[in-house]
């Protein structure tokens, strides 16, 4: 029998391109799916990095009797006391290390240097992963030619309410002392328990300061040594450690800065300040941010919340009501 009879099986050009859409197709279904599946995970690990840092923080406020600095600028936790030229700039983050099991970190530090230097190089120039939201992304260690100084990444900062106590001092005589602020966390402060008497459900204690979306900036997203940096971009700067609650939750950076007033107030009752972001928290989570409370448990607070509600949970001795269903 010949073959010339013979049916071939097969698929038309037509049916094939039919094939390849409907593939297409399910894949650009299933891919935001996948997406919004590794962003949650992302955020569940995120939540529970914030949770470290909470039973951090109060397993030493259980073991000193209050929690530790902010930031401790100089030597002293008085207030309002006049110092000497002697910065040492360590923040809550170095103070946490032992509770959080780096002590070999925090052994390795020289709290009597300040927190930059070749001397804390050593200490410093390490990826400490309870301190990194994985939405955020994790940055290599510095090179020797990008910065002397060694520095771990952090995607939090902690919550130092309205009072702009990162850009201003108040001093008599030309000498500086610290601004003491309103929130749960401050420069040249500690503060104990009874003193959060909003009630620790209801203070944050803090939140996420990840990067901005294609962030440029390297040697600024840490949290071991406070600071008011200058950046790569003409007229503006940004802190470490320290975020105030002020700019709304997720705003960009305002180019150039928002002016610095005329008091440490002045920030807080400016109406443009609310887009100042590289003084706020910011999350890359979308819609919102989590933050930690002083209680230990953490909430997504959203974009959307109203500026007195988020202000108000900023605040450890404000004596404001706010319900549960405002956030």
């Amino acid at each position: 029998m010949s073959g010339a009879g013979r049916i071939r099986k097969g698929f038309t050009l037509i049916e094939l391109l039919v094939v390849i859409s409907i593939i297409a197709v399910l894949i650009a279904l299933l891919l935001p799916a996948v997406q919004a599946a590794r962003e949650a995970g992302r955020r569940a690990q995120c939540i529970n990095n914030m949770k470290q840092v909470g039973l951090a923080l109060l397993n030493y406020e259980s073991t000193y009797s209050v929690f530790p600095f902010g930031v401790m600028t100089y030597n002293s936790a008085i207030a309002g006391e006049e110092f000497p030229n002697n910065r040492k700039d360590h923040s809550f983050f170095n103070y946490i290390l032992a509770q959080t099991e780096q002590s070999a970190i925090y052994n390795a530090i020289n709290f009597s240097h300040e927190a930059g230097g070749l001397i804390q190089r050593t200490a410093f120039d390490n990826q400490i992963a309870s301190f990194v939201c994985p939405s955020d992304g994790r940055i290599q260690p510095y090179s020797l030619a990008e910065s002397v100084n060694g520095y771990f990444q952090a995607s939090y900062a902690g919550n130092a309410g309205t009072i702009d106590s990162i850009r201003w001092w108040y001093g008599a005589n030309s000498t500086p002392k610290e601004i003491v602020a309103d929130g749960s966390l401050s420069r040249g402060t500690v503060f104990r328990l009874s003193e959060f008497t909003d009630g620790t459900s209801q203070t944050l204690f803090i939140g996420e300061f990840s990067r901005f979306k294609d962030d440029t900036e390297r040697v600024k997203n840490f949290g071991n040594r406070f600071g008011w940096w200058s950046t790569n971009l003409t007229g503006v700067t940004r802190p470490s450690v320290l975020a105030l609650t002020v700019p709304r939750i997720n705003a960009p950076q305002m180019v150039p800065d928002h002016p610095t007033g005329v008091n440490s107030t002045s920030l807080r009752d400016a109406p443009t300040a609310i887009n100042f972001g590289q003084f706020g928290f910011r999350s890359m989570h979308p819609g919102g941010a989590n933050f930690l409370l002083v209680d230990g448990s953490v909430k997504f607070l959203k974009e959307s919340i109203a500026k007195q509600t988020y202000r108000a949970l900023s605040t450890r001795q404000g004596s404001e009501t706010v319900s549960s269903d405002q956030h």
